[in-house]
């Protein structure tokens, strides 16, 4: 997954990271850790996250 594209999906959203952090159970911390790449992103991390987007905006994060 590409985080860069995360980040972008995040921006566009308007929705908070510290929110998001919250909603997958995780703190700031280890989300912007995943952010820059610096920790994996497990399976259902990724399913909440692409949820809470598509939820959000519309589409998932595969086609983003």
């Amino acid at each position: 997954m590409d985080n860069k594209k995360i980040n972008e999906a995040i921006k566009v959203s308007g929705l908070k990271k510290v929110w998001i952090a919250e909603q997958l159970d995780i703190t700031y911390n280890s989300l912007r850790r995943k952010l820059n790449g610096e920790i994996q992103w497990n399976k259902l991390e990724l399913e909440k996250l692409n949820k809470l987007l598509s939820d959000r905006t519309g589409q998932s994060l595969e086609t983003i």
